[in-house]
């Protein structure tokens, strides 16, 4: 069973990588060839194709965090999992749920090309520029931290001026973080189903392996200023807690919590588990109020997902799956509809949080009918 389990899961990798190149943007000349000869006629059969793909992927990943429950799989084939998902999904192509990662590219080519300061100057002032073509912000200045800026050079550089080349390569120095923050999230846990539940949840793969979102980076190096401030090595964990909040600035918002219980740990007063746990709500409260700012998108369930790997029981971890799933599925209201405004953004609410507010409620009515039960059965 466990080697057709490989095998299937291989097919589906390789399929959905295969199928992410369907969703080519036609202004894309670098891959045109592909664009004309394996375009999918329907919309609706891109959308399909799409949903299908994701429940397919939320079955393997259950059936396998299943299995290493039941000891039907051990560590070694789960780290197979994950490097057969990161060999086969690092080439799909990246712009099929999101185009942000052409707008790393074109913020690199602002600040190592054209030397201008990204944060003061936009892609869509060089006119000409082919990236324009298909970006759909070129009209905004850097979003993110200097130090995400600073490690774009990498990729750029290596692409050598190769749009294709630099493309995947932003999409390794992601996926190179990604494998740094299971690292962490083993070593805070000891606990190998922790980086299951974070490895191959299908959120995280989409929006850090296959899109390249740059959440994964911030992340990796905020769990690894935890490894380091609660071993009381402070002083290089508020380094790398720094240079997390220069990624992306999510985990500024952190830094009352952080402080505060870091110290607390140090004297001994309070355990670790308590600090994930107040770290975690941190991070659920950084995420809801995302929504005040522009909306809530997928990506941003990497801000405490890999908390509730190493912090979260048994219910906590079935109902963030719950909740992957639902993000996801935020995608689908503006496929179907086209448009970013009208019913699409209630859809959207409805969609992320309708199935948990039932969830939430089925757990409370289900305690209160259980302390009535055992009320009249005194």
């Amino acid at each position: 069973m466990k080697t057709a389990l490989f095998i299937l899961y291989g097919i589906f990798l390789l399929s959905f990588a295969f199928c992410t190149y369907f969703f080519i943007d036609p202004n894309i000349s670098y891959l045109n060839w592909f664009y004309l000869h394996y375009q999918l006629g329907s919309h609706l059969l891109k959308i399909a194709l799409l949903l299908s793909i994701l429940l397919i992927f939320f079955l393997f990943y259950l059936f396998i965090l299943f299995l290493y429950v039941r000891k039907r799989i051990n560590t070694k084939d789960g780290i197979m999992f994950i490097v057969m998902t990161i060999l086969f999904l690092i080439c799909a192509y990246p712009a099929v749920y999101s185009y942000d990662i052409f707008n790393y590219v074109a913020t690199a080519k602002v600040a190592f090309l054209y030397n201008e300061n990204p944060y003061l100057v936009m892609p869509i002032e060089f006119t000409g520029e082919p990236l324009l073509r298909f970006m759909h912000a070129p009209n905004k200045v850097a979003l993110y931290g200097p130090v995400w800026l600073l490690l774009t050079y990498i990729p750029y550089v290596l692409g050598s001026g190769n749009f294709l080349i630099t493309l995947f390569l932003f999409k390794v120095l992601v996926t190179i973080f990604y494998i740094v923050l299971l690292f962490f999230i083993y070593k805070l846990s000891n606990n190998f189903f922790s980086v299951l539940f974070v490895a191959l949840n299908p959120l995280v793969v989409i929006e850090t392996i296959v899109s390249g979102h740059n959440d994964a980076v911030m992340m990796a190096i905020f769990f690894a200023s935890l490894y380091y401030f609660l071993r009381a090595k402070t002083l290089l964990g508020s380094s790398l807690f720094i240079l997390s909040v220069l990624i992306k600035y999510a985990t500024l918002f952190l830094v009352p919590v952080f402080l505060v219980f870091s110290y607390i740990y140090k004297q001994k007063k309070i355990n670790k588990e308590k600090i994930l746990t107040w770290l975690l709500f941190g991070m659920i409260g950084i995420f809801l109020l995302s929504s005040f700012r522009e909306e809530i998108y997928p990506w941003y369930a990497l801000w405490f997902l890999p908390l509730v790997a190493i912090s979260g029981r048994r219910r906590e971890m079935l109902l963030a799956i719950l909740f992957t799933f639902c993000l996801e599925l935020r995608y689908f209201p503006y496929m179907i509809l086209l448009t970013h405004f009208g019913p699409t953004p209630y859809l959207k609410l409805a969609i992320t949080f309708v199935p948990l507010f039932m969830i939430f409620v089925y757990l409370y009515l289900k305690r209160i009918c259980g302390k009535i039960s055992f009320h009249f059965l005194r």
